[in-house]
């Protein structure tokens, strides 16, 4: 039996952690929520309580896991995001094989489309607190961590056009890099099923509509209030994801943002 230490178990941790459970995995499970608990546990989800000091302090049970996922935002942590996950890797074994969830922030906005051999040199969005993460976990783990670089996130309630409404957006004509909830766990699971280690690697849905056009699409389906766009200069990228396509044989449930359940 796999042994799998899910690190945050929040929107996309949960859903996989619940995966692995189904699949016959034992499966411990942080929360920075005493009141989650009892949900882990109802999931058949070892609970572990983790809040932000704890990971600079030791975890006995971090040393007997087969894989980790490790699943935790910068946003806390800021510039002592990459010494937190380092803190939680150096205490794997040597066996243990590690998928550290990234995000395609780290790519700059130069009008042009980017690859997992581009320069991770963006400084938006915790851009700059991700890359300086991911170099961090490789020094440490090689090629037994494989980095998810995943586009914008979409599915269950999370749909980046609610924190749209009453704004005025710009880059109206700029194309938009998302992805649903349901393909990055697809992307996860095959990443251990194809074992498949030292890799980095891009989740990005491959159409990548006009802001204006498919955020106004959204707005309507949702019954939100009306988005307000500008064509001002904005840089942008596109993300590829061929990458995704031939080493992890990734079919994309939801390939098109207009295809997303909403």
């Amino acid at each position: 039996m796999n042994k799998w230490g899910v690190i945050g178990c929040g929107w996309l941790g949960m859903p996989f952690a619940k995966k692995l459970v189904s699949q016959g995995a034992y499966v411990i499970g942080t929360t920075t929520s005493s009141d989650k608990i009892a949900l882990l546990e109802s999931n058949q989800i070892q609970p572990k309580l983790l809040r932000q000091s704890d990971f600079y302090k030791e975890w006995d049970a971090l040393s007997t896991l087969d894989y980790v996922l490790l699943n935790i935002p910068p946003s806390q942590f800021k510039t002592s995001y990459a010494e937190a996950m380092s803190n939680i890797v150096k205490q794997l074994n040597h066996r243990c094989k590690v998928i550290f969830i990234s995000s395609t922030s780290v790519y700059p906005n130069n009008d042009t489309t980017v690859d997992e051999k581009s320069p991770a040199t963006g400084t938006g969005r915790n851009g700059q607190y991700v890359a300086q993460a991911e170099q961090a976990l490789r020094n440490i783990k090689t090629d037994q961590i494989t980095i998810l670089r995943l586009a914008g996130l979409v599915g269950g309630d999370r749909h980046p056009a609610k924190y749209m409404q009453g704004k005025d957006i710009g880059g109206a004509n700029n194309p938009v890099n998302l992805v649903h909830q349901s393909d990055c766990i697809t992307a996860i699971n095959a990443v251990q099923q194809k074992d498949c280690w030292g890799e980095t690697v891009n989740i990005c849905a491959s159409d990548h509509p006009q802001k204006k056009v498919y955020y106004k699409h959204v707005a309507e389906s949702l019954n939100l209030d009306t988005i307000s766009f500008n064509t001002s200069p904005q840089s942008y990228k596109i993300v590829s994801n061929q990458h995704s396509k031939s080493l992890l044989d990734m079919e994309y449930k939801y390939d098109s943002p207009f295809d997303f359940p909403i």
